[in-house]
């Protein structure tokens, strides 16, 4: 991911969906190493609480571009013809590891 390594994420009362916030890079191709902000949104899954994160430990979400998919912005405008967004994108986001850091 990028230099900041930021990670935040938007739940809805009474929701099951969360929205994913990431700021990060691709690591290779042809926008390696450039940066981008990256919007997942994930249907069908419910978080009432910070601690319920944990329950994306090790699932994988296939992104359909319609119930589930990621929005990538960037402000260079080298996606495509100077877009800065690109919206319903389509891949799987897998969760490695999820788990409570204490920082002390």
């Amino acid at each position: 991911m990028g230099w900041n390594r930021s990670f935040y994420f938007t739940i809805y009362t009474n929701s099951d969906s969360i929205t994913l916030y990431l700021d990060g890079n691709f690591t290779e191709g042809e926008y390696k190493d450039m940066f981008f902000d990256f919007t997942f949104v994930l249907r069908n899954i419910s978080l009432n609480k910070f601690e319920d994160i944990e329950m994306l430990n090790g699932l994988t979400f296939t992104l359909d571009g319609i119930e589930n998919y990621v929005m990538i912005e960037e402000f260079e405008g080298v996606l495509k013809d100077n877009v800065h967004s690109l919206y319903g994108g389509k891949g799987q986001l897998e969760f490695k590891t999820v788990k409570k850091v204490n920082y002390t």
